[in-house]
């Protein structure tokens, strides 16, 4: 079942306990983070927003208490202004002066949650934004591709009308390395590259209603058919590897074809470059009764494309089998860039 991950800045530490129990019983996961303890937003940025990479983040709750709303605008102005966070919607809890509840607003928090406030009016203000997420907000900021209820919608119209249907999980493996070297505005430029590549692949090789699609900052899904989607996924792959894998690389590693770069405990390490891990779920051998069930099916495939050092795709060959037949072993096809 899916969770959404509530990310939970406070300084206002006699409503945490409150909160993170409230969104607990309501199936959400809570990562907590005390800034004057945890982050150090101007020394040591990477460390902070490792945390949106790392715990996929869906929502951003800033308690500031009353004596650190200064604090409190300041770091909404950081997270909007870097591309990593900026799409996520920030909440503001607390806040009884105008003057700082329109400065919120200003600086591009999502809503305020005045003082006192319940259980209840919690949740069902959390709910709203990410409705309102999914109605406002159906394309992808850095890549206009289209994303949330657009996936999911063009999943099951096809589940629904019983096409031949094969979902693509894809992603760039190994871009957390890329990122701590060469930066995050240098990784937004890989992300819309390999967008590209799927537009123009999908243009020249697809059934012409093919569909790509973007669930978070490096998760693409493609929808196709159990007879395009191998040979759309390895011309991505050769388009991928032959003109956009080394253009960001300096001259040491694109040599060396590894990335060196010192980490942030000072020591230096040797990393792969960066690839493509795709897996891919079809109805070919087995139905697939959801869009989520289709998801989760590629991306459980993808798993292990992305134990590769090169650009792979993995396709689901296991079979169905039913109770009263023997079961066979489980396989899946790999194929290398």
């Amino acid at each position: 079942m899916f969770k959404p991950t509530v990310l939970l800045i406070y300084n206002n530490k006699d409503k945490k306990s409150f909160i993170e129990t409230t969104l607990q019983e309501k199936d959400f996961q809570v990562v907590s983070l005390i800034p004057e303890k945890d982050v150090y937003y101007s020394e040591t940025e990477p460390d902070f927003l490792n945390v949106f990479v790392e715990q996929k983040i869906h929502l951003v709750l800033l308690n500031p208490g009353d004596d650190h709303l200064l604090e409190c605008l300041t770091l909404i102005e950081f997270l909007k202004e870097n591309p990593w966070s900026a799409p996520i919607p920030i909440l503001v809890l607390g806040g009884r002066d105008s003057t700082f509840r329109c400065e919120v607003f200003r600086r591009g928090a999502i809503g305020v949650v005045s003082d006192p406030f319940g259980a209840e009016e919690l949740i069902q203000l959390i709910k709203a934004v990410f409705y309102q997420m999914e109605i406002l907000k159906p394309k992808n900021s850095v890549t206009g591709l289209p994303s949330g209820t657009m996936i999911d919608q063009e999943i099951k119209q096809r589940i629904d009308r019983r096409d031949p249907l094969a979902v693509a999980s894809i992603m760039i493996n190994h871009l957390q390395f890329f990122r701590e070297k060469y930066g995050f505005d240098i990784m937004e430029e890989v992300v819309r590259e390999l967008a590209l590549v799927a537009k123009v692949v999908i243009h020249d090789l697809g059934s012409g209603d093919d569909f790509i699609g973007q669930m978070d900052f490096n998760n693409f899904i493609l929808v196709s058919t159990p007879e395009r989607v191998e040979l759309i996924c390895r011309e991505m792959i050769e388009v991928f590897e032959r003109d956009f894998k080394l253009l960001h690389y300096n001259d040491e590693d694109q040599k060396n074809s590894t990335m060196i770069y010192v980490g942030r405990d000072g020591k230096t390490r040797q990393v792969p470059l960066i690839s493509l891990a795709i897996g891919i779920a079809s109805n070919e051998q087995n139905p697939l009764f959801s869009h989520v069930q289709a998801i989760h099916s590629a991306q459980e495939v993808q798993r292990r494309a992305m134990k590769s050092d090169r650009s792979i795709y993995v396709k689901d060959q296991r079979i169905l089998m039913l109770p009263e037949q023997s079961k066979p072993e489980q396989n899946t096809e790999v194929n290398q860039g």
